[in-house]
């Protein structure tokens, strides 16, 4: 099922960015994220007129049998999270991750645009190809995890996606075209494959 979740969500990862970049290119970067802006209200509409109810939540009480408070919710999650070493080290890995890939995309977009003089165009079509390894990423997660385990595969898919990121840095404006998307195909691919397996583990314990 998060495979199945992960394809989908990279199928859009292929598509966004290549019609960004055209769509900064065409109309500029202001009027591109009104248009950004614009698509959120879209999905706020289409999430309201949603008509199916959803099931009453069954929530845990304390030792007298009273519901808990949202802070006690949240107090107790961490709690296991921090006993149970499989989760600790997996969540430590991703807040790792994302902290470092969201400070790095950041610069690495400015990098881009005024080091290696690329436009919004092709940096979004470069992206957008090195996205597909995401689609491929998501379709042999679960053979890749049962061939060789799901400790193994989320060690190595966290080492491809690290060398993946080295294609950035390394980039001048001879090589920029090659190794973004060699770069990003490892990214994507390990990175999918990561957060497949690492958020089943989790949900299974």
């Amino acid at each position: 099922g998060n495979a199945k979740l992960a394809a989908t969500e990279s199928g859009a990862g292929v598509a966004g960015p290549a019609l960004g970049g055209l769509l900064v290119g065409a109309v500029g970067a202001a009027s591109a994220i009104l248009a950004d802006a614009a698509s959120f209200i879209v999905s706020f509409i289409g999430l309201f007129t949603i008509r199916t109810r959803e099931g009453a939540v069954l929530r845990q009480g304390d030792a007298a049998g009273r519901p808990k408070s949202l802070p006690a919710e949240i107090a107790e999650g961490l709690r296991f999270v921090w006993r149970e070493p499989r989760i600790r080290s997996v969540a430590g890995a991703t807040a790792t991750s994302n902290f470092f890939a969201t400070m790095g995309l950041a610069v690495v977009l400015v990098f881009m645009r005024r080091q290696l003089h690329l436009s919004a165009g092709h940096i979004g079509i470069l992206f957008a190809i090195g996205s597909i390894g995401g689609i491929a990423g998501a379709m042999v997660a679960t053979r890749l995890a049962g061939r060789i385990g799901v400790g193994r595969t989320i060690l190595w898919t966290i080492a491809v996606s690290g060398v993946g990121e080295l294609g950035y840095p390394l980039a001048t404006a001879r090589t920029a075209t090659a190794l973004i998307i060699g770069g990003g195909l490892l990214i994507s691919a390990g990175g999918v494959t990561y957060n497949i397996i690492q958020v089943s583990l989790r949900q299974a314990l």
